[in-house]
């Protein structure tokens, strides 16, 4: 999660300031990767008034931040994942959190939630010779995959490949094996149904009779 920086803890930089004194201090500090400015916030630091302004000012900021309710502005020193464009070395990209629970960019552009179709693929290694995959169909209607096994992704550290005939898949909800024959492994998902599959790799081929 996000910290704070040092200097978040000396009121007369964060409480009662202006968002322009906020950008300010957040310049100003080295450890300061991204601030939050709120006009009333509601839960203050000892020492500072309930329902005035306050500055938040974050390290170690990993890219993400939720405003909250009460509505704030966000901005973040130039290198972070929320930047708008090329900054200059004094400049910010912000985000409006409106009391409307809105989110608008410095531009005035409001963003929406973008809909989702298909089936989702989230993966995790377990292993050096084994991954697991979860596939999710988000949508109201049945959906047919043949699934490829390159879409299988690779994770540093790890050598597992899953090939055909060198690899077995655990069906984790059925608990039951799969043997992995070809590059494409079918799915009919019935709507918002999943599938959790253990994929291993075998030291040895798997042979049909």
């Amino acid at each position: 999660g996000q910290q704070l920086v040092s200097s978040a803890r000396d009121s007369n930089k964060t409480c009662g300031v202006t968002l322009d004194a906020c950008c300010a201090a957040c310049d100003g500090d080295a450890t300061c990767t991204a601030y939050l400015w709120r006009k009333h916030e509601t839960h203050m630091p000892a020492g500072c008034t309930r329902g005035n302004s306050y500055c938040w000012l974050l390290a170690s900021f990993d890219g993400t931040h939720a405003a909250g309710q009460h509505g704030g502005t966000f901005g973040s020193k130039p290198g972070m994942k929320l930047e708008m464009e090329p900054m200059s070395s004094q400049s910010y990209g912000t985000f409006n959190f409106t009391d409307k629970a809105e989110l608008r960019t410095s531009e005035g552009k409001c963003l929406t939630a973008a809909p989702i179709n298909g089936v989702h693929l989230w993966a995790k290694p377990l292993s050096e010779a084994s991954t697991a995959i979860f596939l999710l169909n988000t949508m109201s209607a049945a959906q047919n995959l043949s699934f490829p096994l390159t879409d299988v992704p690779s994770f540093p550290g790890t050598k597992h490949q899953c090939l055909p005939r060198k690899c077995m898949a655990r069906n984790v909800w059925l608990q039951k094996d799969i043997a992995i024959i070809s590059d494409h492994i079918p799915f009919e998902f019935k709507p918002y149904e999943s599938v959790f599959l253990i994929l291993r790799q075998l030291k040895t081929q798997i042979v049909t009779i």
